[in-house]
């Protein structure tokens, strides 16, 4: 993903000289109606984690081959978290997040504010229900910006890391197909709904101990089938 620099905590990371006013009006100018953008959304990966289905995809918005807004959800068995995550100049400056889950906190919407690597300002409130939530009065709060990955995303996307995906197996079924790719140090799999087989998809077929275990790069869209959305495989390789 050309045009993001990739974030550290290191003392000699660039910072920016913003105030959480510059920021608000920076992210309210990026919500408009007539901003133009490059979407890439990345697979839906999911693993087994005591018996629960753990599940993270993301969405990266670019301008002018730049990232501004990477969208997260992460579904595990302790929390769920949606998460938009903003950036100027390719640093992170604003993060919102809507998590779901703690005992403590069945509800928690969190703001913070970053000048590209330090937090600023970090904001907080709570409720017991969702609905409840607007009503209710941020307070301040201290956290690290090392409590966020922001190479996270940028590998779901790319499939590297513990999102690169190697050749399993088919699942089979009467009304439908699936390419099943995996990667068995991270536990993440995912299942590619094949609605029509390709060259790829043949060679896979047709020699599965040849090719499994080997790296594939895939396309895919989402669809909803039977009130589910599924990854509908577009194409891949093998890569060398």
């Amino acid at each position: 993903m050309a045009g993001f620099l990739l974030w550290s905590c290191s003392g000699d990371q660039k910072k920016l000289d913003v105030s959480e006013k510059d920021i608000d009006a920076y992210v309210e100018a990026k919500l408009q109606p007539d901003e133009i953008y490059e979407i890439q959304e990345s697979g839906r990966f999911s693993r087994e984690v005591e018996a629960f289905t753990e599940a993270y995809q993301c969405v990266s918005y670019k301008q002018n081959d730049t990232v501004v807004l990477i969208t997260e959800s992460d579904n595990n068995k302790d929390r769920m978290i949606n998460r938009n995550i903003y950036f100027m100049e390719g640093l992170p400056v604003f993060i919102e997040e809507m998590i779901f889950g703690n005992p403590e906190k069945p509800v928690e919407n969190r703001k913070v504010y970053l000048n590209g690597v330090d937090v600023i300002a970090a904001y907080t409130k709570y409720a017991d229900y969702e609905e409840e939530i607007e009503a209710t009065e941020f307070t301040t709060f201290e956290l690290s910006a090392f409590e966020f990955d922001f190479d996270r995303p940028l590998d779901a996307i790319a499939q590297r890391g513990d999102y690169e995906m190697k050749f399993g197996e088919f699942i089979v079924m009467p009304e439908s197909q699936y390419l099943i790719l995996e990667n068995k140090k991270s536990e993440y799999d995912v299942a590619l709904l094949i609605f029509e087989s390709d060259e790829l998809i043949l060679q896979l077929f047709e020699n599965p101990g040849k090719y499994r275990g080997k790296t594939v790069k895939f396309r895919h869209e989402f669809v909803l089938l039977y009130n589910v959305m599924q990854m509908k495989y577009l194409g891949g390789e093998v890569m060398p």
